[in-house]
């Protein structure tokens, strides 16, 4: 079975290596930052920055190295989709926790 192209992307285009040295680096930045909250910001701040630059940390890594910018709506539609559901179960779980 041969593998498909989303529509409007070139297949024989050689990508280019400076896209993932820039999400490399925004990556190290990103967890020198969050390690740098750890230790210089009060624990409960601390745990909230941590938690969003983990968020961010995984859009770099959804967009640059699984490449969903590049794929069609729908796909990235679901992958959307996918994380509103881990965080519907997880406030689910926070509810269940805080109501016992």
């Amino acid at each position: 079975m041969a593998a498909h192209a989303p529509r409007g992307v070139d297949t024989t285009a050689v990508p280019s290596g400076r896209r993932y040295f820039v999400a490399w680096i925004l990556l190290v930045v990103l967890t020198t930052l969050s390690l740098a909250a750890a230790g210089l910001v009060p624990h409960r701040w601390a745990v909230t920055i941590a938690l969003s630059i983990a968020a961010v940390k995984a859009g770099i890594v959804l967009v640059v190295f699984m490449h969903l910018a590049d794929e069609p709506f729908v796909t990235r539609f679901i992958a959307v989709l996918n994380v509103l559901w881990v965080a519907l179960l997880c406030l689910g779980i926070a509810a269940d926790v805080v109501t016992r």
